[in-house]
């Protein structure tokens, strides 16, 4: 992944349960996969609600800004970022989502964009994370697959 950055999120409980699963000689991959595609719609439903991963809205767009935009949304023009959102990579035990556009992170922390001469900072509207209830999410699902493992 071009311009890409790594989050990565750890959780005791989680982890405990996963290792059981790994100890059972469960293949995880279908887990991973299946968190993953989880995270991916979070994620999504971020874009559609304007909020960071703890639910605070994304700046609000600067007027220069607004007026050469398309429309209002912030983070989508022509939907390429948010159309790019997917599970990357899911092994055993580990699962990667992210956004296949070389100005993904741009967005998710800020900084200067040279696309065009003179431009403004971008301020940063995070998008990728994990928040509270994608954690609960995440532990449910894992759990509900070591139920699974245990039938």
């Amino acid at each position: 992944m071009s311009g890409g950055f790594v989050m990565e999120w750890e959780d005791a409980a989680a982890r405990v349960r996963l290792t059981e699963l790994i100890k059972r000689g469960t293949n995880t991959r279908p887990l991973m996969l299946e968190i993953g595609y989880e995270l991916v719609r979070s994620t999504l439903q971020r874009f559609d609600d304007e909020v960071d991963p703890d639910g605070n809205p994304w700046v609000e767009l600067k007027p220069a800004t607004l007026a050469r935009k398309k429309g209002s949304k912030k983070l989508i023009e022509d939907g390429f970022l948010r159309g790019g959102i997917a599970v990357l990579e899911a092994t055993d035990g580990f699962v990667e989502i992210g956004a296949d556009r070389e100005y993904a992170a741009i967005h998710q922390f800020g900084g200067s964009s040279n696309m065009a001469p003179g431009a403004a900072a971008i301020l940063p509207r995070p998008y990728l994370g994990i928040s509270s209830e994608d954690a609960r999410r995440v532990s449910r699902i894992i759990v509900e697959n070591l139920v699974q493992a245990s039938l």
